[in-house]
């Protein structure tokens, strides 16, 4: 945040030579596999170490991670719930969501065919989007983990530290086989979010973002690519 009266300038980048380690090209290659997917997963559990690896990458980049047991999962379920009600009534939400998703985009959003329809009833909801066209064959709950990062700070500069370490988390994932998808929609419900903040990191961190992750059935379909923008609307050179 090197300008104080640039919000939108988040980062002045200087590069450095040296010889990348393996865990650098590792993360790097991970880039061109990483993809959001927001369908079931398998009923199969991920390794403690693989957790661990996961959370490393968080710390090492200045924020921590919750992993929410299966105990408390009904406790996170209680925002996510008032958090789709919410958005449900809020007129400028679902008209962001529409022009935001749906149908065949190009420079941005999500497209139909990368989401899926909404959750059945009972199970932990997640963001639906427009015009969902994303088949998803599995249709009971999965061994999905949830994981929340953290920061004891709320800041902006706390709030580019978790982007950071969430990006370092969903590389690693897709590096271990993984599959991942963000879920920050009760986090832009104030309500939503203390209750997180509260009942599951018990006032220690502010939440950031939150990944769900698992194993991709191997009969889904793969996923396509999805949109970015033009380099040159998001760095300067």
């Amino acid at each position: 945040m090197p300008g104080p009266h640039e919000p939108d300038h988040l980062a002045t980048i200087q590069t450095t030579r040296r010889p990348p380690t393996d865990a650098d090209i590792e993360l790097a290659a991970a880039i061109l596999l990483r993809r959001t997917d927001r369908r079931h997963y398998l009923p199969k559990p991920i390794p403690a170490r693989s957790l661990r690896s996961l959370a490393a990458q968080v710390s090492a980049r200045g924020a921590a991670v919750r992993q929410v047991p299966d105990t408390l999962l009904p406790r996170l379920a209680v925002p996510m719930h008032h958090a789709v009600a919410a958005h449900a009534t809020d007129r400028l939400y679902q008209e962001e969501i529409a022009r935001w998703s749906g149908r065949d985009r190009f420079t941005d959003g999500v497209p139909s065919r990368n989401a899926p329809a909404a959750r059945p009833a009972g199970e932990i909801p997640v963001r639906t989007f427009a015009d969902p066209a994303l088949l998803d064959p599995a249709n009971q709950p999965d061994a999905a983990q949830w994981l929340v990062v953290g920061t004891t700070r709320d800041d902006r500069r706390a709030q580019l530290r978790a982007g950071e370490a969430t990006s370092a988390l969903l590389l690693t994932a897709t590096e271990l086989g993984l599959a991942t998808s963000v879920q920050t929609e009760p986090l832009g419900v104030p309500d939503a979010r203390e209750e997180i903040r509260t009942g599951l990191l018990h006032d220690c961190a502010y939440p950031q973002s939150m990944v769900r992750v698992g194993w991709s059935s191997r009969g889904s379909a793969p996923l396509a690519d999805t949109p970015r923008r033009p380099i040159d609307e998001i760095l300067e050179v």
